[in-house]
């Protein structure tokens, strides 16, 4: 053990270990399959968001805290997946985005350890995405 070692042993210092981050880890929601479950009643094409995928993407919890433990994943930087958001209607699309960053919110909120996230923001509307942007900020407390 070499000095410096031994005084930041002495002086009950802990060596710093570097975290582990996965940036843009993906997650949905289930009211999105809902709208377009109601937009596409009779699609005969499987959508990536009903797959078994599904309900791990959906997961803000125990599952993914796990899997992340077995990855040895420490923070995961949480995004929306980009799957089906486009096709559900503008009148549902601003309220959609809004129930997103709730649930992230909540998830980052219960587990502030281990999630930070980026917001979701209907960028076709960009009035209405610069609002959801500065609620995000300074109600949800993105930062």
């Amino acid at each position: 053990m070499n000095t410096s070692e031994e005084n930041g042993e002495k002086r009950g210092k802990k060596k710093k270990q570097m975290k582990i981050i996965a940036l843009e880890e993906h997650f949905q929601i289930p009211a999105i399959k809902e709208a377009l479950a109601k937009l596409l009643p009779d699609a005969q094409a499987p959508s990536p968001l009903a797959s078994p995928l599904s309900t791990q993407l959906e997961d803000l919890g125990a599952g993914r805290l796990k899997e992340m433990d077995t990855m040895g994943v420490d923070v995961q930087v949480l995004s929306y997946t980009p799957v089906g958001l486009p096709a559900i209607p503008d009148t549902e699309v601003v309220p959609l985005t809004k129930e997103i960053n709730d649930q992230l919110a909540a998830a980052i909120a219960t587990h502030p350890d281990r999630f930070v996230g980026f917001a979701t923001l209907p960028m076709p509307h960009p009035e209405a995405a610069a609002a959801e942007f500065e609620r995000c900020v300074n109600t949800l407390g993105f930062g």
